[in-house]
């Protein structure tokens, strides 16, 4: 049976109540499914970059199948889970409505945005990892490429890293698109559903 791992950072120790029931029907149709879905949260971390590092070592320890990245604040139908993780490619995540009046996304594509007619899927320059499901090989690449590191006791790879770039902010979730591409793995999205992103604004 495959395996996968739904991590969260929760920096503040607590999850949705959106994202717990989306969870929750989630391992039930996965495992249905034949995936065995195990969610594992990395709490009381304000470094998020650091959170999710600590994420991707328990995954790689683990010897998970795949890694499906979830913020605590999302939510989802079941089904809009099982079908990224079924999809045949190594790195396709969920476009995430940003918590603003404005309509705007997680995605960036310098290109524009063209549907692959056999995949449904869309190439992108990066996604946020409000909802990405990235298989263990990719995740086990970006590792052996990424500069080791300790935080206390916790020892990482720096597989998500803030960096400046000409001059601009590039956040951690940029930053491990741009390692992904350089290990030769293209960025997808599944452009047949919105994911949830609940807060001041939903």
């Amino acid at each position: 049976m495959r395996r996968a791992m739904i991590a969260t950072p929760a920096f503040d120790g607590r999850v949705d109540v959106n994202y717990t029931y989306s969870l929750v029907q989630t391992i039930q149709l996965c495992l249905g499914n034949g995936i065995r879905v195990c969610p594992v949260w990395w709490p009381g971390e304000a470094l998020v970059q650091h959170a999710r590092n600590m994420l991707v070592q328990l995954a790689i320890d683990a010897k998970v199948d795949d890694v499906l990245f979830v913020d605590s604040d999302q939510e989802w139908k079941p089904e809009e889970a099982l079908r990224l993780l079924t999809h045949p490619v190594q790195v396709v995540g969920a476009p995430v409505r940003k918590k603003s009046d404005e309509e705007a996304y997680n995605v960036r594509a310098t290109k524009g945005l063209q549907e692959n007619p056999e995949t449904g899927l869309m190439a992108v320059d990066s996604i946020g990892t409000g909802f990405l499901r990235v298989t263990i090989q990719a995740l086990q690449e970006v590792w052996s490429c990424s500069q080791p590191y300790s935080k206390g006791d916790q020892k990482a790879h720096m597989v998500f890293d803030l960096q400046v770039i000409s001059g601009e902010l590039w956040g951690e979730d940029t930053i491990f698109c741009e390692k992904l591409k350089e290990c030769g793995y293209d960025i997808h999205i599944d452009p047949s559903f919105v994911v949830g992103h609940r807060g001041s604004k939903t």
